[in-house]
């Protein structure tokens, strides 16, 4: 990812959240999931967090050879 897309995109993450606080928050809480590499390209405000954590974990389980149902990994949202 080339420096001038990830500035783009954080400008309209701190556009959408109005203040970095929230973001930083956003940050903390997706650092050591599996999909952090997914929002180098894209914007927090495009996608609801919550469908891409699901998404992820139903691809990894898969990637881990110890398959989940995607019911079972959307149970909690």
């Amino acid at each position: 990812v080339d420096r001038a897309t990830l500035a783009q995109t954080r400008e309209e993450d701190l556009a959408f959240a109005g203040s970095q606080q929230p973001l930083d928050f956003v940050g903390i809480y997706f650092a050591n999931i599996f999909f952090r590499r997914f929002y180098l390209k894209n914007s927090y405000c495009r996608t609801n967090p919550f469908l891409i954590i699901v998404s992820c974990c139903y691809v990894a389980s898969k990637a881990e050879e110890s398959p989940v149902h995607i019911k079972d990994c959307s149970a909690g949202s």
